[in-house]
């Protein structure tokens, strides 16, 4: 089977992803594009970035948050877990 490796949904009006969407093929997925829409980087989105120090650097991940107040304007790339230390 092949893989996916390359998502691209940039101007989608998405705001958030729950982890359910990717379960299965995010560890593998190498490109993620999300520039162009309103993402909510909040508690939902905490997944993106669970269990590592950081985004997996062999990543590709564009977009930016745009709420909560704190995150907006953060590129995804650049979240840790620490960003989401509120989060249960």
């Amino acid at each position: 089977m092949t893989q996916l490796l390359r998502v691209g949904l940039k101007n989608n009006k998405i705001t958030n992803i729950p982890e359910k969407v990717f379960r299965g093929i995010y560890d593998n997925l190498l490109v993620l594009l999300l520039e162009g829409n309103p993402i909510s980087c909040n508690c939902t989105f905490k997944w993106i970035v669970s269990g590592t120090e950081h985004i997996n650097p062999d990543k590709y991940i564009t977009g930016i948050c745009d709420s909560p107040q704190e995150m907006k304007g953060r590129e995804l790339i650049d979240l840790v877990p620490y960003d989401f230390s509120c989060c249960p």
